[in-house]
């Protein structure tokens, strides 16, 4: 931020005018007056267009005294000047001298992302990403009372940003195919604890991510562990029979920890994993866990709506609709969306 605004009051942020200046043949569109654009320039961007003009006299009434009053013809070094000397404190970490920089910053942010994502400019968003800059100082303690000295009462404003909803990040994940010559199997379980029934499912794909095999079958199991040790070992079972060199993902970590520590665990798992062992005898095996997210082909075997005593298997004809889809899908690499808190 101190780079950005050594850069403005040097005039070399590049706006349109700066542009044009520079022999570059440019039409020019000020994105913060909607209705009646005119030339972006510094001056117009930063003081007297119609976005900044809400900023800045938004936060006016934060300062008591009017001192310095709001001129629209101030120049850019001007208007930092002189709202610095609004509450004639010298400290340079002050309210008075940090609040007009954080507002040229977020005004060249909200510029940007209108230019770029083809959006409207809000002036509001400037208004509520200083205003939130400010609280996290706060409360950090890097802005304490003394750096608020003569600012009429901020906190009254800024704490009813923290009822604001928290933003949210969309993570794109992909499900990945295996280098050939290698296949991969994907199994996942499920266990009802109210009745005790169990079922896992997995299916098999090939380097093309195209189907194989699939199953989905009844357990009788004592615990989540087991159901997916077992699961994993007859899913392992029927991949030996397609090829020698297997991928193994989980949706249980606790599998692949024991598998890769080559670890019984404890009493309930310890005769799954012993076959399981003996299984990967003679063949070229990896493991890994993901999340139920990249595990939905399988994760829909093992909720199969069928006979809790049958036993299914299917190929590439036979799968069930929503299988053969979410396949074809991760076949294209679309990814899947997952929302995480920022």
């Amino acid at each position: 931020m101190s780079i950005f605004v050594w850069r403005l009051l040097s005039n070399r942020v590049h706006v349109d005018t700066k542009l044009q200046w520079r022999k570059i043949e440019l039409a020019s569109k000020c994105y913060c007056c909607p209705t009646t654009p005119g030339i972006e320039s510094l001056q117009h961007l930063f003081v007297n267009g119609v976005g900044a003009a809400r900023v800045w006299s938004f936060f006016d009434q934060w300062f008591a005294g009017g001192s310095y009053p709001l001129k629209p013809k101030d120049t850019i070094p001007e208007r930092l000047e002189g709202w610095a000397k609004r509450t004639n404190q010298q400290k340079k970490t002050h309210m008075s001298r940090i609040t007009p920089c954080l507002i040229v910053w977020f005004l060249w942010a909200e510029r940007n992302r209108c230019r770029h994502n083809e959006a409207d400019f809000r002036p509001q968003n400037v208004i509520w990403q200083t205003q939130l800059h400010i609280k996290k100082l706060i409360d950090s303690g890097q802005l304490g009372t003394n750096q608020r000295r003569g600012v009429v009462s901020p906190l009254t404003i800024v704490p009813a940003l923290s009822e604001r909803r928290q933003a949210q990040l969309v993570m794109p994940l992909k499900w990945h195919p295996p280098d050939p010559p290698w296949i991969k199997l994907n199994t996942a379980s499920w266990l009802s604890e109210g009745s005790g029934q169990a079922r896992g499912g997995g299916i098999i794909r090939d380097h093309y991510g195209q189907l194989l095999c699939a199953f989905s079958v009844p357990l009788l199991v004592a615990s989540s562990l087991e159901a997916s040790a077992k699961t994993v070992r007859i899913g392992l079972s029927e991949a030996k029979e397609l090829g020698t060199q297997i991928w193994i993902e989980t949706n249980d970590p606790r599998v692949a920890s024991l598998v890769k520590t080559r670890s019984f665990g404890p009493a309930d798992s310890r005769h799954e994993m012993a076959r399981l062992f003996l299984l990967q005898k003679g063949c070229s095996t990896r493991i890994t866990s993901i999340g139920s997210v990249l595990n939905k082909a399988a994760k829909c075997l093992a909720k199969l709506q069928c006979d809790p005593t049958e036993h299914c298997r299917f190929n590439s004809h036979t799968a069930p609709r929503i299988v053969k889809a979410i396949v074809r899908l991760e076949q294209m690499g679309v990814p899947y969306l997952r929302e995480e808190d920022e």
